[in-house]
Order: C-alpha cells, then structure tokens, then sequence
C-alpha cells in the first residue's frame, strides 16, 4: 500500500467538558447553538474556500482536516492560520458574553497517510485515514497547552516544505533542516529567523510520546498575526479567489 502525501490539522477545544456541563446543567443550550455549531461550521467554509482536496472528520470536541494534492502544505497552513485568527475571536466575544474561559489549541504538520475502507452495517464504504503522522500531529497540539499565548503549533516536516516551496534559493542550504536544526541555528541564525516570513518562531526539538524522532516544532506568533503580515503570507499560500473568500469569511467576525 502506499501513502498519500497529505497536511493535518487537528483542532480542539479547550475547557470543553466543564463548559458544556455547566450549561447542560442549566439547560442552556448557547454554547452548543453558538459557539460549537460556528466551531464546526468555519473548519468547513475555510477548507471548501481554500480547495475541494479534502477530508475530515469531527472528534467531539476537536477536528482532523487532511488535504491532499500538490499544494497539499501551503492548504493545511493557509486553512491553520486562518482558523486561528477567526477562532480567536470566537472564543473572545464567547468568553466576554457568558463569563466563559473557553479556548482553543491546533497542531499541524505534513505526512503520509494511509486510505481505508470501512464497511458499515448497510455494507456501504465509509472512508477514514490511518497513519503516523495523525498520531505526530496529536502530540504536537497537546503542546500548545504548555506555552502561553501559543494556539497553534506546527511540526518541523510541514515547516521544511513551506520554506523549500516559497523560500527555494535562500532555504537551499536547509535540506533535512528538520534533523540539524541545531547546527544550523549556531552557524546560519539568519537562516532560522526566515521563519518569521511565514509568521513563526522556533520553539526546540522536542520528543513526543509515540513518535520514533525528535521533531523541531514552531509556534504561530500572535503578534505578527495581528499585522498585515497575516494577509501577505495568507496570498503566498492561495491564490487571489481563495484569499478573498477567505477574508469574507473572516470580516464575518472580525472588524479590520
């Protein structure tokens, strides 16, 4: 069998369960009716605005979007980091009208992923994916609950093709940056702070349960986001027409 070239993001809610049961117990249904059903209904309208080479799936509380295609890292990202300006907002006014600490967390990164086919009862195909990088990517966004301020972290894999993509001539001297981060950290920092261009910041090389390798993880800096530098990244990554649907979408909540 062989794998599917793909980017994956996982999404989750933080402070899910004691939110939902403090409204259940209050037979309030706003945080179902507003803030979960425009959780899910954004993941969709930002992945249909970006591509249609796409798969995902709802976890509850989370999310698992994977693209596929060429462009399969510049999606995943572009789909990343708009989720997260929109998602900030969200959670912001949620917070302010219901007293709420509702947040979230998005892990990301680039991988092979296997196809399968599932039978249900009424012997029709259900389809899913399988692979390592599923698990990789789970483990990376259960780390934005260890840094402040960080909701969206991504893996060294999807890091190293968005450079070698949109940076070819400077990131040349990067190949297998992922495995000799640190050397290259010591002998090229102009090199390593390139990942500002695309809004990130290095964090370390980090073991991750269930994950054969260390991986270098970077996280999405808020404060770049805020600046124009949001939209110039977002239209290296898509073309024009996705770019404008995008910003449609996010004008929905967002005052620019």
């Amino acid at each position: 069998m062989k794998g599917i070239e793909s980017g994956i993001i996982i999404t989750d809610i933080r402070n899910f369960t004691g939110t939902f049961n403090y409204f259940q117990k209050n037979k309030n249904s706003k945080f179902m009716d507003i803030f979960i059903n425009d959780f899910y209904d954004i993941h969709i309208k930002i992945a249909e605005s970006i591509c249609d080479d796409f798969w995902y799936n709802s976890l509850g509380d989370s999310m698992i979007f994977i693209f596929f295609g060429k462009n399969h890292h510049k999606n995943a990202y572009a789909f990343s980091i708009s989720l997260h300006r929109y998602l900030t907002k969200l959670c912001e006014i949620f917070n302010q009208e219901h007293g709420t600490k509702v947040s979230f967390g998005i892990g990301c990164d680039t991988g092979e992923v296997w196809k399968m086919k599932i039978k249900n009862r009424n012997s029709e195909d259900h389809i899913t994916y399988l692979g390592n990088t599923i698990n990789c990517v789970k483990r990376i966004e259960s780390q934005t609950k260890s840094f402040a301020e960080t909701e969206l972290i991504i893996g060294g894999n999807m890091y190293d093709d968005l450079m070698k993509d949109l940076y070819t001539e400077e990131y040349a001297d990067a190949r297998l940056f992922k495995t000799n981060y640190g050397e290259i950290l010591k002998s090229k920092p102009s090199l390593v702070l390139m990942s500002e261009k695309i809004l990130l910041y290095y964090i370390f090389k980090l073991n991750l349960p269930g994950v054969e390798k260390p991986l270098p993880l970077f996280r999405y800096d808020n404060d770049l986001a805020l600046r124009e530098d949001f939209y110039n990244v977002l239209s290296l990554l898509v073309e024009k027409r996705a770019k404008l649907k995008i910003m449609a979408l996010l004008r929905r909540i967002i005052k620019n």
